[in-house]
């Protein structure tokens, strides 16, 4: 039995001395191949003319580069631009007054209210952010610490 357990701790020996061998070779690899980042960048250019004539450049800006959208001479684009793939462009109505006299836009008043209370609270206070989310944190981790010094009945209260 001492035989055996002797066997297989030369074979371990074995195995963690070729683990070395191994890693040291592979660490004097890495290191002869390491370069510095920069030689691996790699620029592609491709010449472009550009184009001083003024006459070249109306031509790309003139009246030819504008289409009318949806056939309406009305609406002219520019063929490049992306709103010519739209089959619809929304018309903007502006402010609704019977928006503002709803029952749901003063629901949504009052809940942007208590959305936005607590953090005008914590700048009143002079509190960071930070000081904030890691409050948060100590909460929401242990729970709220509850005051010394109050009784059964002041909670009641």
């Amino acid at each position: 039995m001492w035989h055996e357990a002797r066997r297989q701790e030369k074979k371990l020996r074995g195995m963690m001395v070729d683990y070395r061998k191994r890693a040291e070779r592979r660490r004097e690899y890495y290191e002869k191949i390491k370069m510095d980042p920069t030689q691996f960048l790699r620029v592609y250019a491709q010449h472009h003319k550009i184009n001083l004539d003024p006459a070249v450049s109306f031509a790309a800006e003139g009246p030819g580069t504008m289409m009318p959208w949806q056939g309406d001479n009305e609406n002219m684009v520019d063929r490049f631009d992306v709103r010519a793939h739209l089959d619809f462009i929304p018309e903007y109505k502006g402010e609704n007054s019977d928006w503002k006299n709803s029952e749901e836009y003063k629901e949504e008043q009052k809940a942007n209210y208590e959305r936005y209370r607590t953090m005008v609270l914590k700048e009143v206070q002079g509190l960071t952010e930070e000081q904030v989310l890691q409050q948060i944190y100590i909460e929401e981790t242990y729970g709220e610490i509850p005051k010394f010094g109050t009784t059964e009945e002041e909670k009641n209260k």
